[in-house]
């Protein structure tokens, strides 16, 4: 009776992951994408203060500080 349960318990999720995955997040999306505001500018965190972290993208190289500008990564985008 256990090993039943346990695989109708995994039926049940399996169908409930595929519904979900049916479902489009975005109200409005673009088509096609148009990502212009992410190319440049100067990005924050929910919840972190601008001293602890913030990051900039210009030219296609994101920077991201740390520590009120005090240690930066610079990566390049392709």
């Amino acid at each position: 009776m256990k090993g039943s349960n346990i695989v109708l318990m995994l039926l049940l999720l399996g169908f409930t992951e595929l519904k979900s995955q049916e479902k489009n997040i975005f109200l409005s999306p673009d088509q096609p994408a148009k990502c212009e505001k992410l190319k440049q500018g100067k990005f924050l965190r929910v919840g972190y203060p601008i001293e602890t972290w913030f990051m900039t993208i210009k030219d296609n190289v994101q920077t991201e500080y740390y520590n009120d500008g005090k240690d930066y990564i610079k990566s390049r985008l392709e």
